[in-house]
């Protein structure tokens, strides 16, 4: 065959066995056939598999004292424990004794039920040995009228702000302490209204909304410039008490509270969806055995975080927050949207198909939803999904 035929019979063959893939595909095996299809389903909470434990955080770490008196609000007391503040200063080198000229406690009203006039503030000073392990009617049985401190009228236009309690001349004596005592001062907050009501105080983790005792005083010196000092006490200890639980209602996950309660719910997710689906939205649907009851205007964060390994209720979860949504007061169900945790249920290492939720902040809210379980006959957990199912290719 002469050479130049070999050469075009080449070309001819390698033309037909190449094609351009610059070019946009025109081969069924490359193109997905029919349109991008999206479904909607729902899948229920397996029943019997959810439960709220409590006991999780510490009620020093809360970043409100709730105070309140009864109603909806039921009752809490709060109790700060300030550091000790001795009976010497450090000036000019030398520890020198004090004398007290006056004294001021001062806390911060974070917000309060605006619809309840004439709030008034119960201070009371409290026995040294209340602590957190302290029970709620320790505590109430504590706040007797020689006890009292003094009380604090809030304006019925005052809505938040600092409040305070000075002591001079002979009040000094209800702030004073005994000899060789630790001078360690224990404070408990009460309150009363024309009707059941509630507040919010700033805490010690709030920084310039925590509660301060401090002392005026003046050492014996004839540096006058030196002579008047002040003494500015921190809480070491501040916490909400509230009466024991008596228990939970059948049916329901309590979520929040004092202590703070958190639930934990598991879904089934189906074969199909684990790898043969792309889900663009997931919405998990709860509902309350009754509206939430708080402040009004208030308001809480229910978060959602996956579980990253099934051990009970000290399960793991992720450090990050993957679902958070407000609530308040009257609502009656919440909505998270979680797509985030879902995709992690999928592909070949996929997580357990648990969440756990709860409020933020803990033990800072009267909000504490009461969610109806798998248990309930209606209302139960359920995870509301939009997915597309996986293209298809090598369709004419």
């Amino acid at each position: 065959m002469p050479w130049r035929l070999v050469l075009v019979v080449t070309v001819m063959v390698a033309s037909a066995c190449s094609q351009d893939l610059t070019m946009p595909a025109n081969c069924p095996e490359l193109c997905p056939g029919g349109q991008p299809e999206f479904r909607d389903t729902v899948l229920d909470a397996v029943v019997g598999l959810d439960s709220s434990y409590s006991g999780y955080s510490s009620p020093l770490d809360a970043t409100s004292l709730l105070v309140s008196s009864g109603g909806g609000y039921g009752q809490s007391r709060a109790v700060v424990k300030f550091l000790p503040r001795g009976d010497s200063l450090l000036v000019k080198d030398t520890m020198r004794l004090v004398t007290l000229d006056s004294v001021v406690i001062a806390f911060t009203l974070e917000t309060r039920d605006t619809t309840v006039p004439n709030l008034v503030f119960e201070v009371y000073r409290l026995p040294r040995s209340v602590d957190t392990l302290a029970s709620f009617a320790t505590v109430e049985s504590a706040m007797t009228p020689d006890r009292l401190l003094g009380e604090i009228p809030v304006p019925n236009t005052t809505f938040s702000g600092a409040q305070k309690l000075t002591f001079v001349g002979a009040d000094l004596d209800k702030v004073a302490f005994a000899p060789g005592d630790s001078t360690q001062l224990v404070v408990g907050w009460r309150v009363r209204a024309s009707n059941a009501t509630g507040v919010r105080l700033g805490s010690m983790v709030k920084g310039t909304e925590a509660p301060v005792f401090t002392s005026y005083v003046h050492v014996a010196i004839a540096d006058t410039g030196l002579r008047n000092q002040r003494i500015n006490r921190s809480a070491s200890q501040n916490f909400t008490s509230v009466p024991s639980q008596i228990g939970t209602p059948n049916g329901v996950l309590p979520v929040g509270g004092i202590p703070a309660s958190r639930a934990f719910v598991h879904f089934s997710l189906p074969p199909y969806f684990r790898d043969s689906v792309v889900i663009v939205r997931a919405t998990l649907e709860l509902t309350t055995s009754q509206p939430l009851f708080g402040i009004p205007g208030d308001s809480a964060g229910f978060e959602v975080r996956p579980v990253l390994a099934d051990i009970g209720p000290k399960s793991p979860v992720a450090g990050d927050i993957f679902g958070l949504v407000g609530i308040g007061s009257g609502m009656s169900s919440i909505a998270v949207e979680m797509v985030s945790v879902v995709r992690l249920w999928q592909g070949r290492s996929p997580l357990p198909s648990i969440i756990r939720f709860g409020i933020v902040p803990e033990g800072s809210t009267f909000l504490a939803p009461l969610i109806r379980s798998t248990a309930a006959q209606v209302g139960k957990p359920r995870l509301r999904l939009t997915y597309r199912p996986a293209l298809r290719f090598g369709v004419l």
